[in-house]
């Protein structure tokens, strides 16, 4: 079975993703975080920490934190391939395809999720419910104007509901129609699509779709968008989803600087990975050693993050970092 069937990283895996989709992201963040259990073979530690890297990777591209998911994520993907760990690249792969969307980049969105549907294709995966890529690259073609690609998901998404009863496929198969139709018809089928995530208790891909559905709205002039794309807003900001907001706003017309919107925003790459360890109660030696630092640049580090956010103390650090990850 390998190091893989040696610890809990299948657990984790589950845990993490079921979180995120569930929306209690604070529960997702302690799961993603490095595993703490004792390893006898190397190559153990070293799918714990790929694995912990990948499950970083995802939780950090739903928050918008692009620098961290991708330094993540090359990490990850030096081990993936020689490793064979699949589903780990599979899990990165659809984080960088998360931040372009979030970046409105289709091409780059497009690219990741492809390799995700190469990879699941080559592995007989046939239900998607296990790993939620296809609203994604669905959203990514439908913008690229790819519709013979929309087409085909769809109709593969729609042969497994009927097959398994699988929601999630019925919820993504409705969200491409929405984006493949006009009027009357994309409406009732974006409709569908949040009321099928909501059913799910879906919270962040139900305003995925409530923003398309706001912005499909007012883009045909086929509707009031003020209602779904507030409803939106109030998830990704609750969430702490920080380029969904900036979208949802854009959406409104409003380009305002929302950089102080969430402590993450304000802190760096390495700063945030620092402060999110402090946070969870290391020690600058146990932070220093876990991030390759010196633990005077730790110090420095952390000292610029609580003059950034206003804390004085760790207990303060944490509590403003949860508030940016609601339970």
């Amino acid at each position: 079975k390998g190091p893989w069937s040696r610890f809990r990283g299948p657990a984790r895996g589950r845990r993490t993703e079921v979180a995120l989709r569930t929306g209690r992201w604070s529960e997702a963040y302690m799961w993603s975080q490095p595993a703490e259990e004792p390893f006898v073979e190397p190559e153990d530690r070293i799918v714990a920490q790929v694995t912990s890297f990948a499950l970083q990777a995802r939780f950090e591209a739903h928050l918008g934190l692009g620098d961290l998911a991708r330094s993540h994520a090359e990490a990850v993907l030096a081990h993936a391939t020689p490793a064979n760990l699949r589903l780990h690249a599979c899990w990165v792969r659809q984080a960088l395809g998360l931040l372009a969307l979030g970046d409105g980049d289709a091409r780059e969105a497009a690219r990741h999720l492809e390799i995700v549907r190469q990879i699941v294709d080559e592995r007989g995966v046939t239900e998607s419910g296990r790993l939620w890529w296809s609203g994604d690259l669905i959203e990514a073609c439908a913008a690229l104007g790819r519709v013979d690609e929309v087409a085909d998901l769809i109709s593969r998404l729609n042969h497994e509901a009927r097959r398994t009863g699988r929601v999630f496929a019925a919820a993504a198969a409705a969200r491409g129609e929405g984006l493949l139709a006009r009027g009357a018809a994309s409406d009732a089928a974006l409709r569908r699509s949040v009321a099928l995530f909501d059913e799910l208790h879906a919270p962040f891909e139900a305003a995925r779709s409530a923003l398309l559905l706001a912005e499909r709205r007012a883009a045909d002039d086929s509707g009031d968008p003020v209602a779904p794309r507030d409803r939106a807003l109030a998830t990704f900001e609750r969430l702490g989803a920080t380029q969904w907001v900036r979208r949802a706003h854009r959406a409104a017309g409003n380009d305002q600087d929302l950089s102080n919107r969430v402590a993450f925003d304000q802190l760096t790459a390495r700063e945030l990975e620092a402060a999110l360890l402090a946070a969870r109660g290391r020690t600058n030696r146990e932070i220093a050693d876990e991030l390759f630092l010196a633990p005077k640049t730790v110090e420095h580090q952390l000292g610029r993050v609580y003059r950034k956010l206003g804390v004085r103390s760790r207990t303060e650090l944490a509590s403003v970092l949860l508030e940016t990850l609601p339970a």
